[in-house]
C-alpha cells in the first residue's frame, strides 16, 4: 500500500497540471526530477531496504503496482478529457442584450475573450 500511495501522489501531480493528456506534454524539469528521484528512492527502499521502513516487496509485486497505477493514470486522463469536452461543448446561457456589459468589468479591468486563457506565468494561451 505504501508504494501505491507514493505512486499515485506523483502520478496525480502530472495529471492535474494539464488540460490535455498528461503524457503528451512536457513537465518542467524540476517537477519531473523531483518525482523521479522520490520514486526511485521509494522503490529502492521497497526492493532492497530489508524492512527498513516497510516490508520488502518482490520485484513482481512492484511491477504489478506500477502497471495498476499507470492504468489508473490513463483512465483518469480519459475521464478528464471527457469532462473538458463536455464543458467546452455545453452551450452558454443566452444573456439578454440589455444585461450585457461591454468593454470593462466592475473592477475596471478590460474583458478578455473566452478563447484566451492565462497561464500561471501570466502568458496568454489560445484555445
Amino acid at each position: 500500500m505504501f508504494l501505491q500511495i507514493s505512486n499515485s501522489s506523483a502520478i496525480l501531480i502530472f495529471n492535474a497540471r494539464t488540460q490535455g493528456f498528461s503524457f503528451l506534454s512536457k513537465p518542467a524539469i524540476q517537477l519531473f526530477m523531483s518525482a523521479v528521484v522520490s520514486q526511485v528512492f521509494v522503490n529502492c527502499v521497497l526492493l532492497f531496504g530489508n524492512g527498513f521502513i516497510v516490508e520488502e516487496l518482490l520485484a513482481s509485486d512492484v511491477l504489478a503496482i506500477w502497471i495498476y497505477d499507470f492504468s489508473w493514470l490513463v483512465i483518469i486522463d480519459l475521464v478528464k478529457m471527457l469532462i473538458i469536452r463536455i464543458q467546452d461543448g455545453a452551450a452558454a446561457p443566452e444573456v439578454p442584450e440589455a444585461a450585457r456589459v461591454s468593454g470593462t468589468r466592475r473592477s475596471g479591468a478590460p474583458k478578455m475573450s473566452k478563447d484566451i486563457r492565462i497561464s500561471i506565468s501570466g502568458q496568454p494561451i489560445k484555445k
